[in-house]
């Protein structure tokens, strides 16, 4: 549930720039309280911070100095509860996973910019997610990893770049 200041800064009761000030410190409470990260470092950045903020369903990018940069995502309900964020290895495409609408976007990424294109769901439900969470790449870059929190259907379900299955959930063990 959200608080007044937050839902008034939502909706555009204050400037552009009180709204720029409050998102800021909006985000970086956010930190505190779940939201999730992404430190990263393409050839063409010193090294942004990526926020995907689960109240507000959006992502923030911030400099290596911690200036708000500008808004990627504002606002989506196709990440309704953020609760992971990563790049691909080439930091061409950025994958954030929706806990609540079970599915994983994937977006192209503009690294020099901060800016995505092209929103496409990556897997959903249908594929056997289920309260995704945290997103990885494998080593190789070959196979995304993607950890299901559902104490029903939990595990970390695989998949091919291009979306297909990349093998049978890896299931966690009971105690």
């Amino acid at each position: 549930m959200r608080n007044g200041l937050a839902d008034r800064v939502l909706h555009s009761e204050f400037s552009s720039s009180e709204r720029r000030k409050y998102r800021h410190n909006y985000a970086k409470l956010a930190l505190l309280i779940g939201a999730s990260l992404l430190w990263y470092a393409p050839a063409e950045s010193r090294g942004d911070l990526l926020v995907a903020d689960r109240l507000s369903y959006s992502v923030y990018r911030y400099s290596d100095t911690g200036t708000l940069l500008n808004t990627v995502i504002d606002h989506s309900l196709d990440i309704y509860q953020a609760d992971g964020i990563t790049l691909s290895p080439d930091s061409r495409q950025l994958y954030v996973a929706s806990s609540l609408a079970n599915q994983v976007m994937r977006y192209d990424y503009n690294a020099a910019n901060g800016t995505v294109s092209n929103a496409s769901v990556f897997a959903d439900a249908n594929d056997g997610l289920s309260f995704p969470n945290d997103i990885k790449f494998s080593p190789d870059g070959s196979t995304i990893y993607i950890a299901n929190l559902s104490s029903i259907k939990g595990g970390v379900s695989r998949f091919h770049l291009d979306g297909s299955s990349a093998g049978s959930k890896l299931q966690l063990s009971t105690p």
